[in-house]
């Protein structure tokens, strides 16, 4: 059931998403108790249905518990609860509480790393979402650190979804365009949003590559019909993601495009 609702989730089905999450946490309790273990999982679906409709609040909460259920029944070290971690971070970092994400973020990271059961996947995504909250801390050297690191974990390896880099990417498209090698960030978001168009669901992810390429383009002077082609799917990514946390991403697309469209 869990498994069903994240993949509503994923496709921006927020009230199927919440639906199911309810029920199985629901059954869970009924069998094991408030703070039965085996419904961290749902929990953390719901944390990130809330997160996702922009009801911050209630999503730490239930990432907050979620968090502590899970370190009472596996440990404060174990690889599993690195994932728990990482929702409360992600909530934390979207509800402007930065210092505290960084501190669960980082914590996420030390788990893994720390654990013989680490993979590389887990590790590069604990890695991609510090590079994020290292942005919103204003700490861009960091979060190009932590991009690096999780694109050389990526890249090469056949057995890491290469959709997980893409967040990376677009981290470092900003670094480039930061320093004024448009080269450089054409070359990164090419790759991010050709990655992208093949992910399945995740809408918002693809249209942060889309309006990337869009903005490395447009830094380069290159391809203006492109760039805003580019632009014009991200925006239609967003409003088909019928997601809060887009909103500011919708909101920079459509003033780039009240500028640049016409060009």
């Amino acid at each position: 059931m869990c498994n069903i609702a994240t993949a509503s989730l994923q496709l921006g089905e927020l009230e199927r998403a919440r639906a199911l999450f309810e029920r199985a946490r629901r059954i869970f309790e009924a069998v094991g108790g408030p703070d039965s273990p085996p419904g961290v999982e749902a929990l953390v679906g719901l944390a990130a249905v809330h997160a996702a409709a922009g009801e911050l609040g209630e999503a730490r909460v239930l990432a907050e518990r979620a968090v502590a259920i899970h370190e009472a029944a596996v440990g404060a070290a174990h690889p599993e609860l690195a994932a728990t971690l990482a929702t409360l971070a992600r909530v934390l970092w979207l509800g402007g509480a930065v210092p505290e994400a960084r501190a669960a973020g980082v914590r996420a990271l030390a788990v893994l790393e720390g654990s013989s059961a680490a993979n590389g996947p887990r590790v590069a995504a604990a890695l991609e979402q510090l590079a994020l909250i290292d942005e919103a801390a204003g700490d861009p050297e960091q979060a190009v650190t932590h991009a690096r690191r999780a694109l050389s974990l990526v890249d090469g390896a056949a057995d890491i979804d290469p959709a997980i880099g893409v967040t990376a990417r677009r981290v470092l498209v900003d670094a480039a365009l930061r320093t004024g090698d448009t080269d450089e960030a054409v070359r990164l978001a090419e790759r991010g949003a050709a990655i992208a168009g093949a992910v399945e669901g995740r809408r918002v992810e693809v249209a942060a590559a889309r309006f990337a390429l869009t903005r490395a383009l447009s830094a380069a002077r290159r391809e203006p019909a492109r760039a805003a082609a580019q632009a014009r799917s991200a925006r239609d990514d967003l409003r088909a993601a019928g997601d809060a946390q887009a909103r500011p991403l919708a909101d920079a697309v459509d003033r780039w495009l009240a500028v640049h469209a016409g060009e």
